[in-house]
């Protein structure tokens, strides 16, 4: 399941890696599909997902600490990679920019 702003995007983009995903778009009903239910629907599956990889935004941050199912979470370094991480005791933005709180 892949929650997404640009279904159509992801579709290609795993399609061409061999992948097949589902987005909310491929579970709701087509006449109860607007943004707001499909946000619903994201926010409900990522945070009840047994292994969450999580975009670095606030969406995926709050899904991650509303998930108490996940043997683990991933998210993307600043240098690319995948790499795991508590979604309670992370910094804020996942230390990718600096911030005064994080200059102790």
């Amino acid at each position: 399941y892949v929650a997404t702003d640009d279904a159509a995007y992801c579709k290609q983009y795993f399609s061409q890696k061999g992948l097949g995903i589902l987005t909310s778009q491929d579970v709701l009903p087509s006449n109860t599909q607007s943004e707001v239910n499909c946000l619903a629907h994201d926010l409900a599956a990522l945070s009840c997902a047994q292994l969450l990889v999580a975009s670095n935004s606030s969406f995926s941050m709050l899904s991650a600490l509303m998930n108490q199912r996940a043997r683990i979470f991933w998210r993307q370094s600043t240098n690319g990679q995948l790499v795991s991480f508590d979604p309670w005791n992370t910094p804020i933005l996942y230390g990718m920019y600096k911030s005064p709180l994080n200059e102790k």
